[in-house]
């Protein structure tokens, strides 16, 4: 159970992680 819950976190992270480093490539460069 924890483990889906956690690939659900994931999925929706992901999305939200991508546009902000596109948003700001300054960030994604520190990662």
């Amino acid at each position: 159970k924890f483990e889906k819950e956690f690939n659900t976190e994931l999925q929706s992270l992901g999305p939200i992680l991508s546009r902000s480093s596109q948003a700001d490539p300054y960030l994604s460069q520190l990662a």
